[in-house]
This record gives structure tokens, sequence and C-alpha cells, in this order.
């Protein structure tokens, strides 16, 4: 490596780089027009991805309310040690059995 970086970009560079962003705008395009060319396959694709994504976002809610119920299982281990491997594993066999 030599160190050395490029040329600062000056005042006249900015201005060339509005010019540019300035001419392009971007077209709109209507939703059909969006899909004109997507067959039945594609079609299927993106209603599959579509649910995986409802359940993938529905996922982070069950598995908050799942591993507080253990983790606040956990932190009464401290004042009752004995019963505790109990209730984490009634905890954990109560979610098992709800997911099936």
């Amino acid at each position: 490596m030599s160190g050395q970086l490029g040329p600062i970009p000056g005042p006249e560079d900015d201005s060339k780089a509005k010019d540019i962003q300035g001419k392009k705008k971007p077209q709109r395009v209507s939703l059909m027009k969006l899909f004109a060319f997507a067959d039945a396959y594609d079609c299927f694709l993106m209603f599959v991805g579509s649910i995986g994504a409802c359940v993938h976002g529905a996922s982070v809610p069950v598995f908050f309310v799942f591993f507080g119920k253990i983790i606040n299982t956990i932190g009464m281990a401290y004042l009752y040690p004995a019963a505790a491997s109990h209730r984490v594993a009634k905890v954990c066999n109560s979610e098992n059995a709800h997911a099936k």
C-alpha cells in the first residue's frame, strides 16, 4: 500500500453529481405492469414466501414468552433450588405439548 488516498472531491464534483441525479427520475409503474411477466410458479413462490415471512415474524413473540417463562423459573432457583429442575422441566414440557 502506498498510503495515498484518491483525489479530494471539490465543489465542481458535487454539482456534477447533482446534475446527474436531477436528470434521472425513476419511472413509476403500476402493480399489474410490475407483475406482468410473473407466471403461476412465480406467484406461488411469492405466496409461500409471504406466508413464511408471517410465520417467521410471529415466532419472535412466541420465543419471548417461552424463554421468559424459563428465565423466571431459573431465577426462582436461587430461592428454591430443590424445586428448580422440576419446574424447568415442567415449563419445557408444557411448551412442547402446546407446539404439537
